[in-house]
């Protein structure tokens, strides 16, 4: 369909450059010269045209044909930085253990810190229950006589020999 449009446009000129040369020949003072180079010039244009267009038709198969190596190379380098960030991964997941291992260890690590918190809030119990109750002056007046002998006497800690022994 292309090469008939071509062919047809292609028709058109010669049918115009052959009536153009059929009135230079009939005109009474033709200006021949003029109108000989102006009927040439037609050709001449058409066939610098096709040079040039044959030329840049060469030039975008070359430009394709680089762009397409290009791409090629584009994708080796992408496929070899995938293939070296997934290696750099692995190193960081072998470096922290397995999933199963690293959630194991978070686990211990939060029960590490309630049994911490707990032995803390123990700590500052006992510290409370030496200044306030029953501290080296002995156990106050208004508490019964019952209630001392039934509680076992708690050794006399200090909190930072409980700290130390928490740590």
């Amino acid at each position: 369909m292309q090469r008939g449009k071509e062919d047809r446009k292609r028709l058109v000129e010669l049918e115009k450059k052959c009536r153009l040369l059929e009135d230079t020949l009939k005109a009474k003072n033709p200006n021949s010269i003029g109108m000989l180079i102006q009927a040439a010039k037609t050709d001449v244009v058409r066939d610098g045209d096709g040079e040039s267009k044959r030329e840049l038709e060469t030039k975008v198969q070359h430009l394709e044909a680089e762009l397409a190596s290009q791409d090629k190379e584009f994708e080796r380098k992408l496929r070899a930085m995938r293939q070296e960030q997934e290696r750099v991964k692995a190193g960081y997941e072998a470096r922290a253990g397995n999933s199963g291992d690293s959630k194991m260890v978070k686990e211990l690590e939060t029960e590490l810190e309630k049994t911490k918190a707990y032995y803390n809030k123990r700590i500052r119990e006992i510290e409370d229950k030496y200044k306030y109750g029953m501290g080296k002056t002995g156990p106050k007046s208004n508490r019964s006589h019952a209630s001392t002998e039934s509680r076992k006497p708690e050794p006399d800690v200090s909190s930072k020999q409980l700290n130390d022994l928490m740590d």
